[in-house]
C-alpha cells in the first residue's frame, strides 16, 4: 500500500515539472557537482550503527525463583561501516523488593559488520515477591563515538517452586537489662508449590551477643505455618543505648534450592547499658631530642568509664625515616573507674638526624570490650643540634715532693654543654719532663650529665734523680667525645722539694780515769 502511494507521487511531480507554467518560462539545470556520486559514495560508508538482540533460546521472558542468579548473553551487532565501542548500561524500575542486575562488561568493542556476545546477569529479590512478581530489564549499548544506540527488554517473573516467609507478628524490637533476655514470636509460613523441611538459623550477632531458638527445624506443607520462640541475650558488657539488630532465617533444604530463604531482623537494645570512657595525656605533647638520642614522654591513662574494663593501646609513626618509638607496655587490664595507669612512651632519633627533624607518633587507645570507645593522643617530636662543652678546675694546680715520691691531684671534670655527654680525658708534658711518669684514674667519663662533674684523680712521680731545681708542667685535657671541638685544658706544675744534708761533729775530748773504757 505504502510503495503503491509512494509511486504515484512521484509520477505527478514527473508532470509537474514538465509542464510550462503559464507566463513562465524556466529551464532546469542539473549541475553535477550538486550530485557527485563519489560523494554519496563516501557519506554511506562512514556509518554508525548498533544492534542488540536475544540469543538461542532467549525470547525476553524468564521465571526465576527467590534469590535465584542468572547470567543471559545477548548479540551486539555493528552493523555500520566504521569499528565502534559500546558503552553497556541496564536499567529497571525499583519497586523496593530488591530486584537487581548487571553487565559483566563495563563496554565492548565491535569491528563493522560483526557481532559480540555480552552477558547481563539477573537476581530475584530474597523474599516480597509471589507468584506473579515480575521486573522488566532494559539492556542498552551506546556507541561511544556517535549517537548510534539500541535497546533491548528482558522480563523477569517469579517461580514459586519453593518459598518461605519469615514474620515476627507480636513486633521485632525490644528492651531488656543486661544479663536478661527478650523472647520474640516468630512464624514461618510455607510460600512455595512443594513441601519442604526448613532448616533455622541465626545470623551474625554482635560481640558478645548471644540468641537461640527453640527448634532447629521444621517440616511445612504448602501454605501452612509455625511458631516458635526465638530468645535474644543482652551482654553485661553492653554500652548505653547499645543495640543487637540479628537476623532469624529459615533456609530451604530441598536439593539444589538451598540458595532459597527468607529471614526476618529483630533490634534488641540494652536497657541499663554501662558507661564506657577513657582518657589518655601526656607529660608533654611536643618534645626535643638529638641526633640519636631518646627521649621518653610520661603517659597516664584514666578509666572515665563507670566500671572496670581492660584496654589495649597501638601507635603508629609518621614522619622522617629512621625513628623508633615503643611503649612501655600495650595493654592495660582490669582498671577501675576514676583509676590512673601511668606507663611510657620513648622516642629514638636516627644518628643522622639534622636539625628540624620531625616525628609524630599518635597514639589509640580503646575498651578490648567495646573497641569503639577509646581516645587518641599524637606527640611531636622535632631534632634540635646539642651545644657540647666541657670545663676542668682542681683546687691545688701545683705540689711538690721528694725525689721518687708520687704526687696526687684532684681534678674535677664538669659537662657545661646542654645535653648528657662522654667525656674523653688525656694529658700532655713538658719536652724537658720525659722522666716525670705520670697516670689519670680515668681516660672515659661516659654519660656525664648536662651541669654534672665527676673527680678523677692524676698521679705524678717525682725522678729519682730530680734535683731541688727541677719542676714539670702537665697539661691535662678533656674533649667531648661528639664534638672535638669541645674541649678543656688544664695545666698542673709538679716540683721537687729541697733537701738539706745533715752532719754531727764532736769535738769534746773526753777525760779518762784509770779502769775506765772508751
Amino acid at each position: 500500500m505504502k510503495k503503491g502511494l509512494n509511486t504515484f507521487f512521484v509520477s505527478l511531480v514527473a508532470i509537474i515539472l514538465a509542464m510550462p507554467l503559464a507566463g513562465v518560462t524556466s529551464s532546469f539545470t542539473f549541475s553535477e557537482s550538486q550530485f557527485s556520486s563519489n560523494e554519496n559514495f563516501d557519506i554511506s560508508r562512514s556509518s554508525y550503527a548498533v544492534d542488540i538482540d536475544y540469543t538461542g533460546d532467549n525470547t525476553g521472558f524468564e521465571s526465576l525463583t527467590r534469590n535465584e542468579l542468572i547470567s543471559v548473553t545477548f548479540v551486539v551487532q555493528n552493523t555500520g561501516t566504521m569499528d565502534d565501542t559500546y558503552d553497556l548500561e541496564i536499567n529497571w524500575q525499583d519497586d523496593g523488593a530488591g530486584w537487581s542486575g548487571e553487565s559483566e562488561l563495563e563496554n565492548v568493542s565491535v569491528n563493522a559488520q560483526e557481532q559480540e556476545n555480552v552477558n547481563f546477569s539477573f537476581q530475584a529479590p530474597v523474599q516480597n515477591v509471589y507468584e506473579g512478581s515480575q521486573m522488566t530489564y532494559t539492556m542498552e549499548v551506546i556507541s561511544q563515538n556517535s549517537p548510534a544506540s539500541d535497546s533491548i527488554d528482558q522480563v523477569i517473573e517469579i517461580d514459586m517452586v519453593y518459598a518461605i516467609d519469615v514474620e515476627l507478628k507480636q513486633g521485632d524490637a525490644q528492651e531488656a537489662k543486661r544479663g536478661d533476655s527478650a523472647s520474640y514470636i516468630v512464624t514461618l509460613t510455607n510460600r512455595g508449590e512443594n513441601a519442604d523441611t526448613f532448616a533455622i538459623e541465626i545470623g551474625n550477632m554482635p560481640k558478645d551477643w548471644s540468641a537461640s531458638t527453640s527448634i532447629s527445624s521444621v517440616y511445612l506443607e504448602p501454605n501452612t505455618y509455625q511458631d516458635f520462640t526465638m530468645d535474644v541475650n543482652v551482654p553485661n558488657t553492653a554500652a548505653v543505648d547499645e543495640y543487637a539488630v540479628i537476623q532469624i532465617i529459615a533456609r530451604v533444604q530441598a536439593e539444589n534450592y538451598e540458595y532459597i530463604y527468607g529471614y526476618g531482623i529483630t533490634n534488641t537494645t540494652a536497657e541499663d547499658g554501662r558507661t564506657y570512657d577513657v582518657d589518655i595525656s601526656a607529660d608533654s605533647e611536643s618534645k626535643q631530642i638529638i641526633p640519636g638520642g631518646m627521649m621518653i614522654y610520661d603517659l597516664s591513662v584514666t578509666n572515665e568509664g563507670d566500671e572496670s574494663d581492660s584496654f589495649a593501646l597501638e601507635f603508629i609513626d609518621q614522619g622522617n625515616e629512621g625513628w623508633v618509638s615503643n611503649l612501655s607496655q600495650f595493654d592495660i587490664d582490669d582498671l577501675g573507674p576514676g583509676e590512673d595507669y601511668n606507663l611510657v612512651l620513648s622516642i629514638f632519633s636516627p644518628d643522622n638526624a639534622e636539625e628540624a627533624d620531625w616525628s609524630v607518633t599518635s597514639i589509640h587507645i580503646y575498651s578490648k570490650n567495646r573497641e569503639q570507645f577509646g581516645d587518641n593522643l599524637e606527640v611531636n617530636t622535632s631534632v634540635r643540634l646539642p651545644v657540647r662543652d666541657v670545663f676542668l678546675s682542681t683546687s691545688e694546680d701545683t705540689l711538690s715532693g721528694n725525689p721518687g715520691s708520687i704526687l696526687t691531684y684532684t681534678v674535677s671534670v664538669t659537662n657545661s654543654g646542654s645535653d648528657p655527654d662522654d667525656i674523653n680525658l688525656g694529658y700532655e708534658v713538658c719536652e724537658s719532663c720525659n722522666a716525670w711518669v705520670v697516670s689519670l684514674s680515668k681516660y672515659t667519663i661516659e654519660d656525664l650529665g648536662d651541669g654534672d662533674s665527676e673527680d678523677i684523680q692524676v698521679f705524678v712521680e717525682v725522678p729519682s734523680s730530680a734535683r731541688s731545681t727541677d719542676e714539670a708542667i702537665i697539661t691535662i685535657n678533656a674533649e667531648s667525645h661528639d664534638d672535638a671541638t669541645a674541649f678543656a685544658n688544664l695545666e698542673i706544675t709538679s716540683k721537687v722539694n729541697t733537701v738539706y744534708n745533715q752532719y754531727v761533729t764532736s769535738t769534746m775530748v773526753p777525760i779518762m780515769y784509770p779502769g775506765d773504757a772508751n
